[in-house]
């Protein structure tokens, strides 16, 4: 019988374990600080589309303008 393929999602960040397999980074951009010997495969094409990458960015200046709008509506 074959064995099973297991996939495992991990940041890109995150150290190699010596078990991990075959490491495949799935972005359009390639990340910061990052090392181009870490990675064994490169897709972008089915990465998500850079808006989406910078949407924590965008969130944390809408949250705080949100945050004030709110606030003066309560006083």
């Amino acid at each position: 019988m074959a064995r099973a393929s297991r996939i495992r999602t991990k940041r890109v960040h995150d150290p190699a374990a010596p078990d991990g397999g075959m490491r495949v980074l799935v972005m359009r951009l390639w990340p910061r600080g990052v090392r181009q010997d870490r990675i064994d495969l490169w897709l972008r094409e089915p990465g998500p589309v850079t808006l989406l990458c910078r949407y924590p960015e965008q969130s944390r200046c809408h949250r705080s303008l949100l945050e004030n709008h709110l606030a003066k509506r309560l006083l």
